[in-house]
């Protein structure tokens, strides 16, 4: 908001106790009667200088509080669901649904591993529009780029897939304008039975606290496909 960013302090000839609260009940925080002095005036804008810097500092953790419990929320819905649920793809696409609500990404999806088989079964799609072609559940495991690393549980991320894709699923997701990309293995009872991914097409990485949430809601995943 506005008043995060600016006090209005108003310099009046008026030293009339009426005139001054009309003053403030217009939205003034603050009034000097004139003459100014130099001094004065530095002193009421070091005042106000430090009151822009408190209400950013608040509203920044008004947003925090809001966006946790946010999180909480929908972290519940997904544990309940994992309670409730009596096959993995419902879980999945209840995860894929509340995840809408907290980060912002163009595609994501979820999938089942098969080792023996080397397979993969995506589960859960949601490609806004995109177009993006559903792999179904014969996909070749090679197409999620599934190495070494992966399977120690490293999340793979891209900043800008039409220079970073590695494997078939990737080059897809840059095709249809995806960019930004996070791929999680999701990992239970130390086997990696399936993964998620995230893609948008904004080129900017996901951060820290998109990260915790995916994280989270990974480990909930893992816990679903492996019973």
């Amino acid at each position: 908001p506005w008043s995060d960013r600016l006090v209005i302090l108003v310099v009046t000839v008026s030293r009339g106790h009426r005139r001054l609260m009309e003053i403030l009940n217009v939205g003034a925080d603050d009034y000097m009667a004139k003459p100014v002095e130099a001094e004065s005036l530095d002193v009421r804008l070091s005042i106000a200088e430090r009151r822009v810097v408190l209400n950013r500092r608040r509203s920044a953790a008004e947003v925090a509080q809001k966006h946790s419990l946010q999180r909480l929320a929908a972290l519940r819905q997904v544990h309940r669901s994992i309670l409730a649920a009596e096959a993995a793809d419902a879980v999945a696409e209840t995860a894929l649904d509340h995840l809408q609500e907290l980060l912002s990404f163009g595609v994501a999806a979820v999938q089942r591993f098969d080792f023996y088989a080397q397979e993969a079964d995506e589960i859960a799609l949601r490609d806004g529009d995109t177009g993006l072609r559903r792999r179904g559940s014969d996909a070749d495991l090679d197409d999620y780029a599934v190495d070494f690393n992966f399977l120690q549980g490293k999340t793979r991320v891209a900043g800008n897939l039409v220079s970073e894709a590695r494997s078939a699923v990737e080059q897809d997701l840059a095709a249809v304008g995806m960019r930004a990309f996070v791929h999680l293995p999701l990992i239970a009872r130390s086997a990696l039975v399936g993964s998620i991914y995230l893609a948008r097409p904004e080129a900017q990485t996901y951060g820290h606290r998109d990260m915790e949430i995916l994280n989270e809601v990974a480990a909930s995943l893992a816990v679903a496909l492996y019973d």
